[in-house]
Order: C-alpha cells, then sequence, then structure tokens
C-alpha cells in the first residue's frame, strides 16, 4: 500500500503538494489507476503510536459522514510512516484563495467569502454532534485553519483532518501559535496557557479564520513597526472607530461589484468577538453560528 501512494503521488513530489507544511508531514495529490483523484496526508512518523491504535482512529473518524468534511477514503500503517487519503477536493486549500492569488486570478467576493463560511460552521456543528445526537463524543478538531478548509468547484467549504488532532505533537501546535504573534493565533488561549481542549475552543479558531475571511488578513503579519501584528489589533481601532468597510479585504471592493453594507459586515464582525471571547463559556454554540451567519447571507448587499 506505502509503495502505491508512492506510486500515485509521484513520490510526493513538491508538484503535487496541496496543502500542509513539512513538519506534519503535508497533502498530496494523488491519481488513482483508474482516473480518479485523491488527496494523501503524509503524517509524520511516529514511534509511538501503534498500528491498532492509528487504525481504530481512522475508523472513528471515517463515520462522520457530512457534505462540509472531506471524507476520509483509507488509510496505510508501515513501521511508523502513517498516511490518509481522503477524497479529492477541486479548488483546493482556502488559504491559497485567500493569500496568494495569482495575477489575473480569480479573487473571492463577498457572497462566496459567506457562503464559505457558513458551509464550513456546518461542518464543524455536525461534527459536534449538535444537530446529530448520534456523533457522539463530540469531535474536536483542535487546528481549524485556512489550510485545513478545502474548496468545492462551487465554493462550499470542507474541513479536512476533523478527529485527527492527536496526530498533531502539541509542540508544532504550540510552535505555530507563537509564530502567529501568541494567543491571537489560531488556537484559543485555554489551550495555549493550559492545555484545555474543548468545543468551545474550536469556535475561538473559527472566529479568528472568520476575521481571516473577511479581511483577507492572517491571524499575524509582520509589521515594520512593531514586528509582528495580531489580526485583531489591527481590526479593533477601525471597529472602535465604527470604519466596517475598511475591515474588508481590499479584493472584495476592488474586484467585485457587490459590496456589504456596512451594518452587515458588523454583524459579522460581532459573531467574531462573540466567538473569540477569552472566556470559553461565553462563545456560542457553533450551531448559533451557523443560524447567524445564515442570517447574514439573507440581507441584501449594495449594487
Amino acid at each position: 500500500m506505502k509503495e502505491e501512494l508512492r506510486s500515485i503521488t509521484k513520490n510526493f513530489s513538491e508538484g503535487n503538494r496541496l496543502a500542509g507544511d513539512a513538519k506534519t508531514g503535508g497533502t498530496y495529490g494523488g491519481l488513482l489507476p483508474d482516473g480518479s483523484r485523491v488527496a494523501v496526508k503524509r503524517l509524520k512518523k511516529s514511534s509511538f503510536q501503534r498500528k491498532k491504535e492509528f487504525y481504530s482512529e481512522i475508523g472513528r473518524v471515517a463515520k462522520l459522514h457530512h457534505p462540509n468534511l472531506v471524507a476520509v477514503k483509507g488509510c496505510c500503517y508501515d513501521h511508523g510512516d502513517r498516511y490518509i487519503v481522503y477524497e479529492f477536493i477541486v479548488n483546493g486549500p482556502l488559504d491559497r484563495w485567500l493569500h496568494h492569488i495569482p495575477r489575473g486570478g480569480r479573487s473571492l467576493d463577498w457572497v462566496m467569502r459567506m457562503k464559505i463560511a457558513t458551509t464550513l460552521a456546518q461542518g464543524i456543528a455536525h461534527s459536534y454532534g449538535s444537530w446529530h445526537d448520534k456523533v457522539k463524543p463530540h469531535v474536536v478538531h483542535r487546528d481549524i485553519r485556512a489550510s485545513n478548509v478545502l474548496l468545492d468547484e462551487d465554493f462550499g467549504a470542507h474541513l479536512m483532518g476533523v478527529g485527527l488532532s492527536k496526530f498533531v505533537p502539541y509542540e508544532v501546535m504550540h510552535e505555530r501559535t507563537v509564530m502567529a504573534g501568541g494567543t491571537y493565533g489560531y488556537l484559543a488561549p485555554e489551550f495555549v496557557y493550559r492545555n484545555e481542549l474543548t468545543t468551545k475552543s474550536d469556535v475561538y479558531s473559527f472566529g479568528v479564520l472568520l476575521r481571516e475571511i473577511v479581511s483577507g488578513r492572517r491571524p499575524a503579519q509582520a509589521v515594520d513597526s512593531v514586528g509582528w501584528q495580531s489580526i485583531f489589533e489591527w481590526a479593533t481601532p477601525l471597529v472602535q472607530a465604527h470604519r466596517y468597510p475598511d475591515l474588508l479585504d481590499p479584493h472584495i471592493t476592488a474586484f467585485s461589484s457587490d459590496i456589504p453594507e456596512a451594518s452587515v459586515i458588523q454583524k459579522v464582525v460581532d459573531l467574531v468577538y462573540a466567538c473569540t471571547q477569552h472566556v470559553p463559556s461565553m462563545r456560542p454554540r457553533m450551531s448559533h453560528v451557523v443560524h447567524q451567519l445564515q442570517q447574514s447571507a439573507q440581507t441584501p448587499i449594495l449594487k
């Protein structure tokens, strides 16, 4: 099986890389003999996780079926090398559409971004069992970020890696957060400082990602005068001055004729702040987040 995966991904070549970073292994496109495409996630070699445990976890995750969760097609364990085979999602990671738009390429307008946010929230809510009681225990993702969200041909969102957070070493997660500006990265402060993890931790991560979707800015960016500046440090003065249109990604205003009214942007921004409350119990349930986003999507926008 391992050699088959090497063959279909051209030995995990950089040209076939779809998403992910080298510290966690990365995800690669593959072409099966029947012509169908898959995505193969390669996990870093582990001497701690046994073959039986790995197959058990993947089997549990494979039972989670929802249109907005990336489906698991299979897996392989070979002397500590671990691989997971996913369905292929044609438009690739959200990270690329937000931050690596090719010259002359299509940018995401407001309607598309709200569709992405809403469908992503629906997938997360399903994994918690908030709508489906059969999904127990609740599955916490722990690694919700733009590169783990894949977009289909209609720009609906599909969350990758649900239930596989234990495969990402804590030190990698912590380093990723520090590099992204401390608690203003994707990870919730209770996880960074106390290693506490609940479904409300994912709500926090979603809130950060929602702000990234709206603004086109990463959770933290390098700024000459101050070093790292978090997305909240950048946005808060604009929110306090009620300059909501200035929070939009410039690609929305430059390349789209459909611009949301300030009141529409404000509702989404208010949802961001609700999701990123410092106290976990103050954050909304994902089912509530879905409802709020659906209402925002129905609000007329300017032409």
